[in-house]
């Protein structure tokens, strides 16, 4: 059986990549006698290049650490031998049929999200009704994507793409409200990143941390990955450090006392775990913080749309442990170094104080996703026999 994985992958983003990777393991472990590929497939042209903030000798040294890191980490993932980076839904589709896949998972990420596209159109990823493999969402995302937004031809489109679907997982609420303007609530559910399921190696976080000499450190460390365009960054860095931190740093910042742009996406997974605190704007960090039993207040970065209703993924997630208000900076016109720092320490008691429901929660959260993928088992059991869609929960056509 051959199965194909659609994601993001690729650009110089630990999220993204550990989540294809995340993927890849999930299925591989309900499907051990498959042939699992990533589909080497790119919507828009990958970047690759060094950080420009705070750009100096030393921080292009350590980015071209980062790039062979990340060669490395691709060349283990299981592509597709071919690759396209196609202009069209129809050429996608073509391709994605060339390759032969008896079955298809599509996500995670906001790979449903439509502001790339034009208001008449639906990105690849909204899978054409005409493709011959069975076909699965694995808890994707339509970002801010509404129904009022799109036109007649994107809801027919995406009436045709959901009703050939066989099985249905979303990320978010906001999403689920989405396709619930289409099908019956009884053919959706609900499920959390599949980074979620993603067993953690510390060892190359333990051994890059050592190397940079954070397990020597005298005081407690704080972990900023704060955006290039934040104009906050100095005087939030200024605050921890005036409080008794020392200040690391995923990307080249003058601030930093531990400079760590040269960090690879498995050294990521399990470097949280060797800081007091994060402050990020990134969505999978704050995933794998709390994977790493790391306190983490997440902001809502620069650019970053919510839907009508006020959800993100990253209220989603929150919202998932029960720390929405606690660990979360809901609005940009909320960030600043002030309420940064007002919410530290509310952040990390509301974390430590609620670790049970963490710990049980990931747990949780780990058994829904192997679940899910387990039940599609069902519908590749018909296959080759050329059955019609079974629901892997009823196991009824």
């Amino acid at each position: 059986m051959k199965i194909g994985i659609l994601t993001y992958f690729g650009d110089l983003n630990s999220g993204t990549n550990l989540q294809a990777y995340a993927v890849v393991r999930l299925v591989q472990s309900v499907y051990p006698e498959a042939e699992v590929k990533v589909i080497n497939y790119h919507p828009y042209p990958r970047r690759w290049k060094p950080y420009l903030t705070d750009f100096n000798l030393k921080s292009l040294s350590l980015d071209f650490s980062r790039l062979r890191k990340y060669s490395a980490f691709l060349r283990d993932l299981p592509l597709t031998s071919e690759s396209m980076r196609p202009t069209s839904r129809e050429a996608a589709s073509k391709f994605f049929e060339s390759l032969g896949f008896d079955m298809i998972f599509v996500g995670s990420d906001t790979l449903l999200e439509l502001h790339h596209q034009k208001h008449d159109t639906l990105t690849p990823y909204w899978l054409s009704p005409s493709l011959r493999a069975r076909k699965v969402f694995l808890s994707p995302s339509a970002r801010e994507v509404e129904f009022d937004d799109l036109s007649q031809a994107q809801r027919a489109e995406m009436a045709a793409c959901l009703e050939a679907m066989d099985c249905i997982s979303v990320r978010d609420a906001g999403t689920m409200r989405l396709m619930g303007s289409f099908l019956p609530e009884s053919r959706l559910t609900m499920l959390p990143d599949p980074t979620f399921s993603l067993e953690i190696d510390p060892e190359p976080a333990r051994i890059f941390a050592t190397r940079k000499g954070l397990d020597k450190a005298t005081k407690p460390v704080v972990c900023l990955h704060l955006n290039r365009r934040d104009a906050h960054s100095d005087a939030i860095a200024k605050g921890f450090k005036d409080r008794g931190y020392l200040v690391a740093s995923l990307r080249p910042a003058r601030y930093a006392d531990f400079q760590l742009n040269d960090i690879g996406p498995l050294e990521v997974a399990g470097i949280f775990r060797h800081f007091a605190f994060v402050v990020t704007h990134r969505f999978h960090d704050s995933i794998f913080c709390y994977k790493n039993g790391t306190p983490v207040l997440t902001y809502t970065p620069p650019g970053y749309v919510v839907n009508s209703q006020g959800q993100s993924k990253f209220r989603s997630l929150h919202e998932m442990f029960g720390l929405a208000e606690t660990n979360l900076v809901h609005s940009v016109e909320d960030f600043s170094a002030q309420r940064i720092l007002a919410m530290a320490d509310g952040a990390i008691q509301a974390f430590r104080a609620a670790e049970g429901t963490i710990k049980a929660k990931l747990d949780t959260n780990r058994q829904l996703l192997l679940d899910f993928v387990s039940g599609t088992r069902t519908i590749s059991g018909s296959v080759a026999a050329g059955n019609d869609r079974v629901d892997p929960r009823t196991q009824q056509p």
